[in-house]
C-alpha cells in the first residue's frame, strides 16, 4: 500500500518542488523590495511622516488636555449643593444665612457612585464681624471619596486645628503673611496660606476647620453648602447635568438638596474637551486618507509597470495567491518599519516641544510606549485596506493578452 500511495513527505520530487517554490518566493519578494527602491524609500518616508504627525497629535493632545484640566481644576469647584429652599444669590453672596442641613448628608452623596462628582467638601459659611470688618467666615472639611490619588490631588487642602487661610483683601487689611499669628476673640490661628487675588468673594473669606466654624456659629453637626466637581465621563455637559439632577431628585430626595452648577467653569471645561477630541478625529481621518491614497497610488503604478513580468509569472503557474503574498508582505514590512520609526520621531518631537510649556506638575510629558502596538496595528490595517485596489488591479491581468501584445 505504501508503494502504491507514497507519502509526499518522503517524496524527494515533492520536496524539491516545495523548496523551489520557497526559493522562488524569496527571490520574487526581494526583487519586489528592490524594484524602484527610490519610490519605495519615498513611500516609506511619507508613511513615517504621516505616522509621526499622528503620534505627535494624539499624544500631545493627551498631555494638552491634561494640562487644561489641571488649569480648570485649580479654578475651584464647579458644583454647589445647597438646601432645596435656598436661593442661588444667597449661596454665592453669603449675605443671608443659608438654610442648614446635617453635615452627614455629604456621606450619602459620596457613597452613590452614580453621582458623577469628585473632590467633595463640606462647608459652613456665614457673615460675621471680626476686627471691625465684615468677613465671610467659612468652615471647610475636605472628604476623600476613594478616587483621590497623588496625580489627582484634592481641590481643598485640609486645615489642621489652629490653622487658617486668609483671603487676599483681608490679608492686606490686617497686614498678614503666611506664618503670622491671627488672634480672633478667644481663638488664635496660624496663617497657613494667603490666597491669591481673584476679584471675588474669596478675597474676603477666612477659612478655618469645619468643627471650629460649627462651634463659633453655634451650629454643631450642621453645614449649609457642599462642594463638588462634575466628572462628565464621556457625556456632554447637558447630559451630565441632567443625569446628576435626576439622580439627586429620585434617589436622594430625602436630603432635600439642590445642585447649583457654576456654568462658566463647566462650559469652559466641556468646550476644551470637545475641541481637542474633535480635532483628533479630524486628524485621524486625514491621516488614514493620506495613507490610503499614497499606498494605493504607488501600488497601482507598480502593477502597471510590471504587467509583463507578472503576466510571465502567472503563465508559469505562480498563481494569483503567490502574487498577492509577496505584494502584501512588502506592504506589511514597510508599514511596520514606518510605524515604529514614525512613532519614535513623533514621540520625541512632542516631548521636546511641549515639556517647557505645559502645566504638568502631576504627570510629566513622556513617551507613551503603551500606544506603540496600537500605532503599528493601525498602520498595518490601513496599509491592508489601501492594498485592495492594487490587488484588484492584479486580478485583472490577463497573461495571454499581455504576452500576445508583447
Amino acid at each position: 500500500m505504501d508503494a502504491l500511495f507514497p507519502n509526499n513527505n518522503d517524496n524527494p520530487i515533492a520536496d524539491r518542488n516545495k523548496h523551489r517554490q520557497k526559493m522562488r518566493f524569496r527571490v520574487a519578494f526581494w526583487r519586489q523590495i528592490r524594484h524602484q527602491w527610490p519610490v519605495t524609500l519615498l513611500l516609506g518616508l511619507a508613511l513615517c511622516g504621516v505616522v509621526a504627525l499622528y503620534t505627535y497629535a494624539r499624544n500631545s493632545q493627551r498631555f494638552q488636555n491634561r494640562s487644561i484640566q489641571l488649569i480648570e481644576k485649580d479654578a475651584g469647584h464647579n458644583l454647589w449643593f445647597v438646601a432645596s429652599d435656598a436661593g442661588g444669590f444667597e449661596a454665592f453672596s453669603g449675605d443671608a444665612d443659608l438654610p442648614l442641613f446635617a453635615d452627614t448628608h455629604i456621606q450619602e452623596l459620596i457613597a452613590d457612585r452614580r453621582i458623577a462628582s469628585t473632590y467633595w467638601g463640606n462647608v459652613l459659611q456665614a457673615r460675621v464681624v471680626l476686627r471691625g470688618r465684615d468677613v465671610l467666615l467659612t468652615g471647610v472639611d475636605a472628604l476623600d471619596d476613594h478616587q483621590i490619588t497623588e496625580e489627582k490631588a484634592h481641590l481643598l487642602e485640609q486645615l489642621d486645628a489652629g490653622e487658617a487661610d486668609v483671603g487676599y483683601s483681608l490679608a492686606r487689611i490686617w497686614d498678614l503673611s503666611e506664618g503670622d499669628r491671627l488672634a480672633l476673640e478667644d481663638r488664635v490661628y496660624t496663617v497657613r496660606q494667603v490666597k491669591p487675588q481673584r476679584g471675588t468673594l474669596d478675597d474676603e473669606r477666612l477659612w478655618i476647620p469645619l468643627q471650629d466654624a460649627q462651634q463659633w456659629l453655634d451650629k454643631p453637626g450642621k453645614s449649609n453648602l457642599i462642594l463638588g466637581f462634575l466628572c462628565m465621563r464621556g457625556l456632554s455637559l447637558e447630559e451630565g447635568l441632567h443625569r446628576l439632577q435626576q439622580r439627586l431628585g429620585e434617589e436622594h430626595g430625602d436630603l432635600q438638596l439642590q445642585v447649583i452648577p457654576l456654568m462658566s467653569m463647566l462650559e469652559a471645561r466641556a468646550l476644551s474637551r470637545f475641541t481637542t477630541s474633535r480635532y483628533l478625529r479630524y486628524l485621524l481621518l486625514a491621516v488614514v486618507s493620506v495613507c490610503i491614497l499614497l499606498i494605493g497610488a504607488v501600488g497601482c503604478m507598480e502593477v502597471n509597470e510590471r504587467r509583463y513580468e507578472l503576466a510571465i509569472m502567472l503563465a508559469m503557474g505562480a498563481g494569483y495567491r503567490f502574487l498577492f503574498s509577496f505584494f502584501i508582505a512588502k506592504l506589511a514590512l514597510l508599514a511596520v518599519v514606518a510605524s515604529v520609526v514614525g512613532f519614535l520621531v513623533g514621540s520625541f518631537l512632542y516631548v521636546y516641544w511641549l515639556t517647557p510649556v505645559l502645566v504638568v506638575h502631576t504627570q510629566p510629558v513622556a513617551i507613551v510606549w503603551s500606544t506603540l502596538p496600537r500605532t503599528i496595528l493601525l498602520t498595518v490595517l490601513v496599509a491592508g485596506i489601501a492594498a485592495v485596489v492594487p490587488l484588484i488591479h492584479i486580478l485583472q491581468i490577463d497573461p495571454t493578452q499581455i504576452l500576445a501584445e508583447e
